[in-house]
Parts: structure tokens; sequence; C-alpha cells
């Protein structure tokens, strides 16, 4: 489903650190739910928040800090969090499971948390924040797109990723306007956010062989399930491609990618069908038999529940 999304310029930051958001008013304080809470002083402000829904794609939130800031931690999400404004001469301290780390409170600095991890800005830190959660989903089928296991991000302080903060800010953006590419866009987006981090900034701690299916055979159920992408595919079809027996294999592939099989199949079979229509003008009911689904309807509620929206909502305008 990959596409050339467009850089977001340095600029393009302060644009929106002042944008009124049409989902939430900026004066609203966050609900008692939310991730994000204020040391001391005023509470923080919601300044914006939004996904396009579903399982397998990011969410975000804008957020106003004075005073410093805790964000609790999430037990299945990845979290991105950037400071859009702050200065290279005012210095921070960040707490981390204990740990205390001070750094310069630079401009467009991410700080990744995996996760289970919370963390804290000092008291001093006035800023905004722009928040990106990964669920565990859209990162499972990530580490499936690269042949290997499912495994935790590393946790990262006040670094510099230029082409996470763009497409972090293009997300803001876009849900600024009314997401005006349609879902698909914001999919996209929430696909490469899930690949970078599980290329780039992920734990490959070596776990027992018997533990984990190897990547190569994870490689080899990722051929069968494009292979027979229109055909049934049973759990023996799928153990037999990764050489294991079909109870050893139900219970190792779970642990490998953090779904189960069947799961796994059909969001593989979704993402494909999104591409079909995204790339095709075939109709519906023949994606839904070209990818293995009973029927357009079939489809139609398993691409809802992915991506929070009907397939034929995932067709380009």
């Amino acid at each position: 489903m990959a596409s050339k999304l467009p850089a977001v310029t340095r600029e393009g930051i302060a644009e929106r650190e002042t944008a009124p958001s049409e989902h939430r008013d900026k004066g609203n304080p966050p609900s008692p739910s939310s991730p994000l809470l204020c040391l001391e002083g005023e509470p923080a402000r919601l300044l914006a928040e939004g996904s396009s829904g579903g399982t397998a794609n990011a969410s975000l939130s804008h957020w106003q800090v004075r005073q410093g800031a805790r964000m609790a931690a999430c037990p299945a999400d990845t979290r991105l969090g950037f400071n859009l404004t702050g200065s290279a001469r005012s210095s921070c301290e960040w707490i981390s499971a204990g740990r205390r780390i001070s750094h310069a409170a630079e401009p467009g600095a991410l700080y990744l948390s995996p996760p289970g991890l919370d963390f804290q800005a000092s008291p001093d830190v006035d800023t905004q924040i722009l928040m990106v959660s990964l669920p565990a989903t859209l990162m499972s089928l990530a580490f499936g797109d690269l042949g290997v296991p499912t495994s935790l991000a590393i946790e990262l302080v006040a670094a510099q990723h230029r082409q996470l903060l763009d497409l972090a800010v293009a997300l803001r953006r876009e849900l600024a306007l009314g997401l005006p590419n349609g879902p698909i866009y914001w999919t996209e987006i929430s696909d490469t956010l899930a690949s970078i981090v599980a290329r780039h900034h992920a734990s490959r701690a070596v776990a027992p062989r018997t533990s984990v299916l190897p990547n190569v055979s994870i490689r080899k159920i990722n051929d069968l399930i494009a292979e027979t992408m229109g055909q049934p595919i049973a759990l023996e079809d799928l153990a037999q491609a990764a050489g294991y027996s079909r109870f050893h294999f139900l219970r190792t592939f779970t642990k490998t990618l953090g779904m189960t099989p069947s799961r796994y199949v059909m969001h593989r079979r979704v993402r494909a069908a999104v591409s079909m229509a995204k790339d095709t003008r075939d109709s519906l009911t023949s994606i839904a038999c070209a990818t293995g689904f009973a029927d357009q309807s079939h489809l139609s509620r398993w691409c809802r529940k992915v991506y929070g929206v009907r397939l034929s909502e995932m067709r380009p305008h």
C-alpha cells in the first residue's frame, strides 16, 4: 500500500501549533482517561485529537503543556511524542523507569515510549507536544511485513528523526483540515510510521529457538498467504509451510506475532483488498472474491474493523 508521501517542512510545525482544531475545542481540558497529565499548575490543554478509526491505524493528539507533564504507561500502544516548541537553550529533565535524563528541549525532539513505559518532563517545561499512538495490531503487522517476530520498540529520549516528525505533522495537518485525503491517506502514513519504528527502533533480542518462529518461517507464511489470496487457507497449511505441527504452530505463531494465525491472515487479506480498491476499478464484489472473503459484506465488515471505514471509502476521491 506504499505511496510517495509528501514531506512536511519545518515551517509546517509552527503553522499547526496555533491552528484551531476542527475536532476538539482548544479550551476544553483533557478527559480523565487522558494519558497526558500536568505535574502542577494549569491542566494540559488538548488542542486536537483523532484517527480515521480501526484497530490498525495510528491515533494522534496535540497538547499544550505548561509546567511539566507525565504520560501514563500504556500496556499495548507504542507512542511517539514530539516536542514542537521549546528551545535548544532551554533544558529539561526526562524521568523514565526511575532514570533521570537531562537534555536540551529542542524543537522536533522525539520521545519514543514502548508499551508499558511511562515518562515525565520536569516542571519547568512549557511546550506543545504532538503525540502519535501506534496500536499493537499495527506494530504486529509491521513486524510481519519484515518477516521478523514482534518485539518492543527501544526507548528514545530527545532523539532527532526528521522523517517520523514530518509524518506526524502530516497527520496533524490532515486532522486540522478534516481528513480531506480520505482514510487511505491516514492508513498509508500509519503503516509507514509503524514500518520505520519496527525497522529502525526495535529490539532484536535473541529468544530461545523453541519460543518463536524463525524469520524464514514467517516469510514462508507470508508467501503462502499471497499465493492463496483468493482461496481458503487452513491452519494445517500454514503450519506445514512453517515446518511445525498444528498445535505447536498455533501456540508459537501467536507468541511470535502477537495475534492468532487466522486473524493475521484476515488482516493481510484486508490490506490486499484495500490495495486493489486503491489501484484498480474492479468492483468490490470481485475484490472480495479475489482476496478470499465470502462476499462484499464480509469484506466490508473486516475493513471497518481494521481501518474504521467501509472498503468503498478507501477508494481515492
